[in-house]
């Protein structure tokens, strides 16, 4: 008689709830759910959806229980199952170790105990790359479980690079942590700490006994890899930067620099060492050499700057063409020429994309023009703005165009960037926080922001800090006590169809251009624009290097009677503006008109501001000995003066401080414009308060009173 064949398999299992599965292994519903655990449906049937998380808190697996014993569990559709737990790590990594398991209630149990715990999706699932996630702790507990998986999970890790870290742990009484708490709840923690204590440290005469073909030899085989692999990087220049190691290496007969922990040093390292034995090096091995390698050039190499895209070395400077051949332009006070071999380092980041070598012979930028959507009085700020931001160094104005739709703000924006620092995405969106904003800058010279229609406080600050230098520091990834500090300036690019730069502090660093609608007949298919624009580009480029070295050669000399906000903007500007082909004294002309404006808009854009002159302008406002209008008196006073005085106009909704005190800081942040107007902004602060006074000297702004 036949048998009945088996049952799918996916219809053999009795089902399984959140409820049912927190009884069994004593947690809470309201603990688990946290976590991310849910009920949920399989077929017919109920099941436990339990969710994998990358660092970042984004679900990068989702795994079914569906029993409790048995076959217990399925991935579902899609899964990239990882270390469960990761999204927990940064909180965890203050403990200085951590806990690996197998499985997602022995984590559960002891992150109900505030032990800092990973799980393994499987015995046999440990992955190397997982080991960049354990960098920085220092002791890493793992079980020897009484049954084949646990020495699953060992033979793994014998191959691993986290071994040395590794402390071996033994239950008495039980498999794993959640059977040591099923047995007794009451004292699980104390024994789970004695038998932390316990852990003996990894022993390579421990290893669990490895059968498998492949492993014969490999400790000795993984040895002489790594020593050949060591030996093959002795053809590299080893330095460090900042902290962090790098290498000069030979490719195709030019040098190229990259971090030692880049992918491309890893695969010429890989490549070279193929080329020499025919052999493919194991991943381990690989590993093993680059942490020597990184010692090495932390500890032995000397330490040299990295630059990106634009470098210097003494009063020279340096444009990175970023083509296959790492070539660049050299630019002194006596001209400028294309080196082969440039006496700086240069490093490469995925976004960028090469320039043209510029072509010499050009005596203005005429060319650029049909290109870039400006009037004719604000060409010259356009100019300056390039030829400023081809400096190694900041600070660096911000260049802002704003215009309605139809005057190609974008298209402006990116030509402008495709002749300094282009890049396969030109220009981005707003970025999401500070870090990602520094980052960013850390990897491109120019940043260029699409389509703005407002400005967070946050961001505002942040690029005037990148615009005229400070530093953000932020906890390193996976510790507590490491800093990671950004401290870099780099020239902005902004475009909106509103003024959104209406900061007071971010436009004193802001030129702010209103470009023109483009008439239809002069519009042209996008093909045929950027074809045109590739033609004449080396031409362009070749214009603002001769400016550039017209610069260094005169800038010394450029004494104005006046400096403006961005004085090094301006003398630099000056002294570039006849070889861009502009006449004397054009730029400071362009400036002064362009910064009067702009402190327009910032003052049109504050009620403060607003409310202050017409409080000023009052015919019964009292004066000084020379005449002034003055007022005087505490910030609560003045709240309740010109709230009280009619002839005021009421305010935008939201746009009035909420409080006297912010009233006073409001005043002082717009002090610096409206003095430009004949307000005079005075603040002091007596035994017992502090002290406001507001003068409106008029037309007569800048002398006695």
């Amino acid at each position: 008689m036949k048998k009945a064949p088996p049952k799918n398999k996916r219809q053999r299992f009795a089902g399984l709830t959140l409820a049912m599965y927190a009884e069994a292994k004593l947690l809470k519903i309201s603990f688990l759910k946290k976590l991310g655990l849910s009920d949920m449906q399989l077929g017919d049937k109920p099941a436990v959806g339990i969710p994998y998380k990358d660092v970042d808190g984004v679900e990068q697996a989702a795994r079914i229980r569906i029993g409790l014993t048995g076959a217990r569990f399925r991935w579902a559709r899609g899964s990239e199952p990882c270390l469960y737990g990761l999204w927990r790590l940064e909180k965890m990594s203050g403990k200085g170790y951590i806990v690996l398991v197998e499985g997602e209630s022995d984590a559960q149990t002891l992150w109900l105990h505030g032990i800092p715990a990973l799980g393994l999706p499987g015995a046999n699932s440990w992955k190397e790359e997982w080991a960049q996630h354990l960098e920085g702790i220092s002791k890493i507990f793992v079980f020897v479980e009484p049954d084949r998986g646990g020495d699953a999970v060992l033979k793994r890790l014998t191959k691993s690079g986290i071994r040395q870290r590794l402390k071996l742990v033994r239950l008495d009484g039980a498999k794993d942590p959640s059977e040591l708490y099923l047995k007794d709840p009451k004292h699980f923690k104390k024994n789970f700490r004695a038998a932390l204590k316990a852990a003996e440290p990894w022993a390579e005469s421990e290893q669990p006994e490895v059968k498998d073909d492949d492993d014969a030899g490999d400790s000795a085989v993984r040895m002489s890899q790594a020593s050949q692999l060591i030996a093959i990087a002795d053809s590299a220049q080893l330095f460090r930067s900042e902290g962090r190691p790098f290498a000069t290496i030979p490719v195709n007969g030019h040098s190229e620099h990259w971090p030692v922990a880049s992918n491309h040093f890893k695969q010429w390292l890989g490549q070279s060492y193929y080329q020499s034995t025919k052999q493919v090096p194991r991943g381990q091995s690989l590993s093993d050499a680059l942490n020597v390698i990184s010692g090495r050039a932390l500890y032995e190499g000397v330490e040299q700057p990295v630059f990106t895209r634009m470098g210097a070395l003494g009063e020279n400077i340096y444009l990175d063409l970023a083509d296959s051949a790492w070539r660049a332009v050299e630019i002194t006070r006596h001209g400028w020429k294309l080196v082969d071999v440039p006496p700086v380092c240069f490093r490469r980041t995925g976004g960028m994309s090469a320039l043209p070598a510029p072509a010499p012979g050009g005596k203005n930028l005429n060319e650029l023009w049909p290109f870039v959507n400006v009037s004719r009085d604000e060409r010259v700020l356009v100019a300056a703005w390039l030829v400023t931001s081809l400096r190694p160094c900041g600070p660096y104005p911000i260049l802002g165009l704003h215009g309605e739709q139809g005057t190609g703000k974008t298209t402006s924006a990116r030509v402008l960037r495709s002749l300094i620092d282009p890049s396969i995405a030109n220009m981005r969106s707003t970025p999401r926080s500070v870090q990602d904003l520094m980052i960013t800058a850390t990897n491109s010279h120019v940043l260029a922001f699409d389509n703005l229609s407002h400005l967070e406080p946050w961001l505002s600050d942040a690029l005037c800090t990148l615009s005229t230098g400070g530093g953000f520091a932020t906890r390193a990834l996976y510790t507590d006590s490491e800093e990671v500090v950004f401290n870099v300036m780099r020239p902005i690019l902004l475009n909106g169809i509103a003024e959104v730069t209406s900061r007071a502090d971010l436009m004193e660093r802001t030129v702010l251009l209103t470009l023109p609608e483009i008439p239809k007949d002069e519009r042209l298919p996008e093909g045929k624009f950027w074809r045109r624009f590739e033609v004449a580009r080396p031409r362009i480029l070749g214009v603002l290097v001769d400016a550039l070295s017209a610069a260094l050669r005169d800038v010394e000399s450029i004494q104005p009677d006046e400096l403006p906000r961005m004085a090094d903007f301006a003398t630099w500007s000056a002294a570039a503006e006849e070889a861009l082909g502009f006449a004397p004294d054009t730029f400071a002309e362009a400036y002064q008109d362009n910064s009067n404006e702009a402190n327009s808009i910032v003052l049109d854009a504050s009620p403060v501001a607003v409310r202050v002159q017409q409080f000023l302008e009052s015919p019964s406002r009292e004066t000084n000995k020379a005449g002034h209008p003055r007022w005087e008196g505490t910030a609560s006073e003045l709240w309740d003066s010109i709230n009280a005085y009619k002839g005021t106009q009421l305010p935008a909704p939201g746009g009035w401080p909420k409080t006297p005190a912010g009233l006073g800081v409001t005043l002082k942040r717009l002090a610096p414009n409206l003095r430009k107007v004949g307000v005079e902004v005075r603040q002091r602060r007596t035994a017992k308060q502090r002290i406001i006074e507001l003068v409106w000297l008029g037309s007569s702004v800048g002398g006695d009173e």
